[in-house]
């Protein structure tokens, strides 16, 4: 996982820019979207052809717990930066390892409820256990999501996100796995999962909140089957 930070210093670096070191790839996203003009403007030549390379190269051979993070990068890049087309190859290679990871929604969901019940994690288990469990979980979901825009079902953009979101309301079979975990489980994944759906696709959940109703996530979905 360190070669994903390794390009985010390095890309930091070859801006110039004095960015505190992260380990926190949202904070990493939020510092390539708040810096996107100057790193724009700084990199170019030799330093985006650098970057491009190692870019491709380490965007390969990925698992699930890591590549939704490449991904988080990648498409930060390609959304805020106007010479992002240089990371296009990276973001292919993301999308094939997805692809091959799972192939439709249903595979995700399979994948996950096949973890779940093999590593039987509790909110006693170790801190680094349970943030590996969370970030595999993100990672199905990246999958699914993936798997679901390619195939534009919108079926599977409504399971991954309504039933991850609000598994509470949401009969749906990943909502019926997220709700399976311990609840303090659930509370962290629910955080990372929100921060997720910003670092990925853009889409502050915020901005669906009501102060009474919660987050509406009918509209977060119908959101991200825009991006079909």
């Amino acid at each position: 996982m360190k070669d994903i930070y390794k390009f985010a210093n390095e890309l930091f670096n070859s801006s110039g820019l004095t960015v505190n070191p992260s380990h926190d790839i949202h904070d990493l996203c939020k510092e390539i979207k708040i810096n996107s003009d100057a790193i724009e403007n700084i990199i170019y030549g030799d330093k985006l052809e650098s970057l491009s390379e190692l870019g491709l190269s380490i965007s390969s051979d990925l698992d699930i717990q890591d590549i939704w993070k490449y991904a988080a990068i990648f498409y930060t890049l390609n959304e805020f930066l106007l010479s992002s087309s240089i990371y296009l190859y990276a973001i292919k290679n993301v999308q094939s390892t997805a692809s091959e990871l799972s192939g439709s929604w249903e595979d995700a969901v399979t994948i996950l409820s096949t973890k779940i019940s093999e590593t039987n994690i509790t909110s006693d288990a170790d801190e680094k256990d349970i943030t590996d469990l969370v970030d595999y979980i993100i990672g199905c979901m990246f999958l699914g999501v993936e798997a679901a825009l390619t195939d534009a079902d919108d079926e599977g953009i409504e399971a991954w996100v309504m039933g991850f979101g609000n598994p509470f309301e949401y009969d749906d079979p990943v909502g019926d796995i997220i709700m399976s975990l311990d609840s303090s489980i659930r509370e962290d994944l629910s955080d990372t999962y929100m921060q997720a759906l910003l670092s990925l696709y853009f889409v502050d959940v915020d901005d669906y909140r009501d102060d009474d109703e919660g987050v509406d996530w009918d509209q977060v979905s119908d959101y991200l089957k825009q991006l079909m």
